[in-house]
Order: C-alpha cells, then sequence, then structure tokens
C-alpha cells in the first residue's frame, strides 16, 4: 500500500516542478517600463561611479533598472531594427550606450536632454545599459 501512494505524491510532485519550470522558461523578459527604476542620476554621475571604481559600481548598478537624464550624442537605427541612442557622459570618448527594446522610428534630436530607462549591464567603454525605453524628451 506504501509504494502506490509514494508513487503518486513523486508524480505529482514532479508534474509541479515540470509546471513551474514551464513558467519560468515562458515568462516575458523584465521591460524597463513595467516597474519602478531602482536609481535615478544624470549621464555624468553614472559614468563618473564606473570610472572611480568599475567593481564598486557594477556592485551598485549591475543588473539594476536605471533612470538616467542626458544630452543626446548620437541617436541610430540599424538596417537590423537595432536602435541605439549614446548620452554625453562629460567624458571625451565614452558615454552612456543605451540599446532600445523597440526601434524607434522618430529618434531624439542631438543634443535633447532626455530620460532614458534601461537596464544595466556594465562598462565596455561606454556604459551600457539594455532593453531601454524612451520615457521623456524635452526640447
Amino acid at each position: 500500500m506504501k509504494r502506490p501512494a509514494l508513487l503518486i505524491v513523486l508524480l505529482l510532485l514532479g508534474a509541479s516542478a515540470a509546471y513551474v519550470a514551464w513558467q519560468q522558461y515562458n515568462k516575458a523578459p523584465e521591460t524597463a517600463s513595467s516597474r519602478a527604476a531602482d536609481f535615478q542620476l544624470s549621464a555624468e554621475e553614472l559614468f563618473a561611479a564606473y570610472d572611480e571604481n568599475e567593481s564598486t559600481a557594477h556592485d551598485k548598478f549591475g543588473g539594476k533598472l536605471l533612470e538616467v537624464t542626458g544630452s543626446v550624442l548620437e541617436s541610430e537605427s540599424a538596417s537590423d531594427g537595432v536602435s541605439v541612442i549614446i548620452l554625453d557622459a562629460g567624458h571625451p570618448i565614452f558615454g552612456i550606450k543605451c540599446l532600445m527594446a523597440e526601434p524607434l522610428q522618430n529618434g531624439p534630436e542631438l543634443e535633447q536632454s532626455v530620460v532614458v530607462r534601461g537596464f544595466c549591464s556594465g562598462l565596455n567603454g561606454d556604459v551600457e545599459l539594455s532593453r531601454c525605453t524612451l520615457q521623456t524628451s524635452e526640447s
């Protein structure tokens, strides 16, 4: 009598685990507009934190949802549909590279002040944000 009951319990546990795994596998990735930002800061502040101490900055900002305000240095839409905005971080070469979640139909103008929300990927020359959304733009 004990074997069939144990077998049923194990089958139910296995089915439950498979269902949870299936739900997690099919879960849509979190978007930058789906929740409140972990940090709100300027492009200059974000770049300065990484420039001062990359390890400490990545521990603080890595993988977090950031809301970054800055002036547009570059805005481009590649032929593969990927849009990129580079924000001025006060550095002569590097800035904040924002990889947009959706292609931009009409990107912001150069030197326009914008607010971009995205997940911090770390420093790769530029500080990179991924799955970004353009929140507001000011003239």
